[in-house]
């Protein structure tokens, strides 16, 4: 992913959905569909590392991945 895509999180009706979007246009690059909730954010996590996430109310949950700093 890079810095101007972001993973989307929403539910339409019994499903959560996860989308791979862009963060300039909001266009949807891709989508998986998920039965449960701990599914989704496993798929986030492979797609981007470990997660920090928060609510947005009638928005879904825009997940972000959090940058690690190794010293080699």
């Amino acid at each position: 992913m890079s810095a101007n895509d972001y993973l989307f999180l929403t539910i339409e009706g019994n499903k959560y959905i996860l989308s791979h979007r862009d963060a300039d246009t909001n266009a949807e690059f891709e989508r998986w569909e998920f039965n449960k909730l701990e599914e989704a954010l496993a798929k986030a996590e492979e797609e981007q590392g470990e997660i920090e996430y928060g609510l947005v109310f009638g928005e879904g949950i825009k997940l972000k991945g959090k940058k690690e700093v190794k010293n080699e």
